[in-house]
């Protein structure tokens, strides 16, 4: 058998659900604005016509840009998610880690001026918080391998450039991209984009961390493929694109590598 059977419990269930709608909402982000229609943002703006004209006048053609790419990395987030709990990892431990990405989400509804949904989100953290602390977990004993080293320290990248997205450090990251500052133009964009790479990295962490790492790499890698594709079709980015697909692949190596050596 390839992966452990997933024990559905509360937490399971809880993180499923969440991974899941991350999942659907990225699909309904990306998915019209890659077929050229409108999304999301543009009826969301229009509801505050003032609103609409600062956003067009600001950043013109952007707006399909900016769901395509925001789409491509919830997908990815929601990926990494199913992905760790389906590889085995302990739902418990990963209800815990969801808790960062949910406290930057909570920040960004605020910003944006969306209480219901700030407070719908808070609810959500309050339930992983609950299920993960509740009864205690015990505290995982890491097992090294090849797999669980790339997929950690992958995660402490995502990490550093989420909390550089959160905290608006984004100087230096728009000098080597440049085509990201075209459609991550405000502060409300960067803290959700900082969110959805937040999120990627509690993924990464908790595989590695309930060792499940090999097993977690073959499952997410579509989500990397994504985001490539997302890069590529957006603005033309094509560097961003290819480092996408250069972590799918190591990621795919890594998780295909120990079935093909039993």
């Amino acid at each position: 058998m390839w992966f452990q059977p997933i024990e559905w419990t509360e937490a399971a269930c809880f993180v499923a659900l969440e991974g899941c709608l991350t999942v659907l909402v990225g699909l309904m982000l990306f998915v019209p604005s890659a077929l050229g229609k409108d999304g999301w943002y543009k009826p969301c703006y229009l509801k505050n016509a003032e609103g609409y004209e600062q956003a067009a006048e600001a950043s013109a053609d952007t707006l399909p840009a900016l769901e395509i790419e925001m789409g491509a990395h919830m997908i990815v987030w929601g990926i990494c998610t199913m992905a760790t709990l389906v590889a085995g990892e302990s739902a418990q431990i990963l209800c815990i880690l969801e808790i960062l990405p949910m406290l930057a989400l909570i920040v960004y509804f605020f910003k944006v001026n969306q209480k219901v949904w700030a407070l719908t989100s808070l609810a959500v953290l309050l339930v992983f918080g609950y299920l993960g602390f509740v009864p205690s977990p015990m505290a995982p004993s890491i097992e090294w391998s090849a797999a669980s080293i790339f997929v950690i320290l992958q995660a402490v990248l995502s990490l550093m450039v989420g909390i550089c997205f959160l905290a608006g450090k984004t100087e230096d990251i728009y000098k080597s991209q440049p085509l990201t500052q075209t459609w991550c133009s405000t502060r409300e964009r960067e803290i959700l984009l900082g969110t959805t790479l937040v999120g990627v990295a509690v993924a990464e962490a908790g595989a590695t961390l309930s060792n499940v790492a090999s097993d977690f790499c073959l499952l997410a890698s579509p989500g990397f493929l994504a985001t490539g594709i997302g890069h590529w079709i957006s603005t033309g980015d094509k560097k961003n694109a290819m480092t996408s697909w250069v972590a799918m692949l190591v990621f795919l190596c890594l998780g295909l590598f120990p079935r093909v050596m039993q």
